[in-house]
């Protein structure tokens, strides 16, 4: 079992596990963001929340997802992976799940996760500069550290989520949380003093152009909201050709341009669906450009596990 699935709630300790989808919430104090699932077939999204005196500890199970986010927090954030095989895409670099987050200010922070991760986000409540990490403003940006540090900064986390689901009395002592707060920022430190980047200032250039692209792109999807579009007229709106478009789609989102805009429309219809409107399956795939009933349906229940009836009545009964 996973360390989120041991954790039990306490005074300390916060504990949200999300039905579904739709009760999902992004961390709204940190993130305005928009995500797109891409495979709800073992949806168990959780969320455990714990505060020291100079941070919030946010443990999150996610799944497998799009994010369009951007990032507004006073303080420093730190991304810390709490299982190996975790892995993410941000900004269309890859991160896995020997490496950390480093984040200040404001900036786009787009994720890509292939897969359900654990992670957790330690968010400080003040900028945390001259303390010998890595130079990041209004930006966000993976390192990596040395191997020794993120397994320490990993144990930190780890014991300090524990301790707070089953000493919820002594973590309520200022004495005690000063000690765990003390601790933690130590790990922080020695992990992010000894780090290297993943990507050269160059390439890291190179995706933010891309990302600029996919973001007008997107901006595009959202503002036509039920329109079908075709791979030229997007280019042509963008003024780019179709293969830079598509070579910036791969790149921040991590699948072909069509099999993106296609999962957008997919999402569109959920959405609809779940809205408590009164609607009709067949004119909302329609407006959506699925001409074709059975694989319509098929490529649906295909994401969301259920068939598009069966989400108007959980809408309706909900």
């Amino acid at each position: 079992m996973t360390l989120l699935a041991n954790l039990q709630g306490s005074s300390a300790v916060q504990i949200i596990r999300y039905a579904d989808v739709d009760h999902f919430k992004v961390i709204e104090r940190l993130v305005t963001a928009r995500s797109v699932p891409t495979d709800l077939s073992d949806f168990a999204a959780s969320l455990a929340i714990l505060t020291l005196p100079s941070c919030t500890i946010f443990l999150q199970r996610t799944f497998p997802r799009i994010v369009e986010a951007d990032l507004h927090t006073e303080g420093a954030l730190v991304g810390v992976p709490m299982e190996d095989a975790a892995a993410v895409t941000l900004n269309g670099v890859w991160a896995p799940g020997d490496t950390l987050l480093l984040a200040r200010g404001k900036g786009p922070s787009d994720l890509v996760e292939a897969r359900a991760n654990l992670f957790a986000l330690i968010v400080f409540n003040s900028p945390m500069r001259d303390r010998g990490w890595p130079e990041v403003e209004d930006e966000s940006r993976i390192v990596r550290p040395n191997p020794g540090s993120l397994r320490t900064l990993q144990a930190v986390v780890r014991e300090i989520f524990l301790f707070g689901s089953s000493s919820a009395s002594e973590f309520a002592m200022p004495s005690v949380a000063c000690g765990l707060d003390e601790s933690l920022v130590a790990a922080v430190d020695r992990a992010l003093a000894d780090c290297e980047p993943v990507v050269s200032q160059k390439q890291a250039a190179a995706r933010h152009k891309y990302l600029g692209m996919v973001r007008q792109l997107d901006d595009a999807l959202s503002r036509n909201l039920g329109a079908t579009f075709y791979s030229h007229e997007l280019a042509r709106k963008l003024g780019i050709s179709v293969r830079t478009l598509h070579n910036a789609v791969v790149a921040i989102r991590g699948r072909p341009l069509h099999d993106y805009i296609r999962l957008r429309r997919l999402w569109c219809v959920h959405q609809s669906l779940t809205s408590g409107a009164p609607l009709q399956i067949k004119a909302v795939a329609l407006a959506n450009g699925f001409w074709h009933p059975g694989e319509f349906s098929q490529s649906y229940r295909s994401l969301f596990g259920e068939t598009p009836s069966q989400t108007l009545v959980r809408a309706k009964h909900g």
